[in-house]
């Protein structure tokens, strides 16, 4: 049985005044001064978060519901495993200013990079996809992490990736985006809407898009020392 998915609340604070970027509607929600969570260690067990995991500006009117947000991955940026990294869940911040009963049904997925456009690097094939999972309402609002875990057998990942969380439903309470307080930077995060993929700074984003991936280093063992390419392979033929 897929693990459930977690949404959890962090605590925030708003801070001066609401700014405006196109028809944009930022809000700072926490104080820029907050590092980035380090790579808990090269051990198994040991924790790597990869992605954008800091957030400082809410960014209404872009969280629409029934679509999919991806963001690039690369394990060579944690620390050295001892065995590999396994990708263990995806988590996207969401901030509601009011209170809310809203729920939605998400799931989270890594795909490859996309071969056929080597210039602009886009999500690919799906590897592994947990079941959809819902979770909600976000009561008390306020900025919340929705945790999305991957399933166990998800093949560990040494070449970089992108990590994904679908929203199948929307409601009528919709949330804010949260990004942090870095300029955006472009091909690191995605968004398909139904349309295909569209790149989040494309419109204007004040930073990157908070969403990352959590991997876990994992012992080697005959089982999981696959190469990338094998993998891939492996997909195709099924294809």
């Amino acid at each position: 049985m897929a693990a459930m998915a977690v949404a959890s609340i962090i605590a925030s604070v708003l801070l001066a005044v609401p700014a405006e970027t196109g028809d944009i509607v930022t809000d700072p929600i926490a104080d820029p001064g907050i590092a980035e969570p380090a790579a808990s260690g090269c051990r198994p067990g040991g924790r790597c978060d990869s992605g954008h995991t800091g957030y400082y500006w809410t960014v209404s009117e872009r969280f629409t519901g029934g679509e999919t947000y991806a963001v690039y991955c690369d394990p060579a940026a944690c620390e050295e495993c001892a065995g590999s990294w396994q990708p263990i869940s995806v988590t996207i911040y969401l901030y509601w200013e009011y209170a809310n009963s809203c729920a939605l049904t998400v799931r989270s997925a890594v795909a490859g990079i996309d071969a056929g456009n080597p210039s602009c690097q886009t999500p690919g094939s799906i590897i592994c996809e947990s079941d959809a999972e819902l979770v909600g309402p976000f009561s008390p609002p306020g900025l919340w992490a929705v945790n999305v875990p991957l399933p166990e057998d998800c093949a560990e990942i040494g070449q970089p990736f992108f990590a994904m969380l679908t929203f199948e439903d929307t409601c009528d309470e919709l949330p804010s985006l949260a990004a942090d307080l870095n300029p955006c930077e472009d091909g690191k995060a995605w968004n398909d809407s139904g349309l295909g993929w569209r790149g989040i700074c494309d419109g204007e984003f004040p930073g990157n898009l908070s969403i990352f991936a959590t991997l876990e280093c994992r012992d080697s063992s005959g089982a999981n020392e696959a190469s990338w390419t094998a993998i891939k392979d492996a997909y195709r033929e099924d294809d």
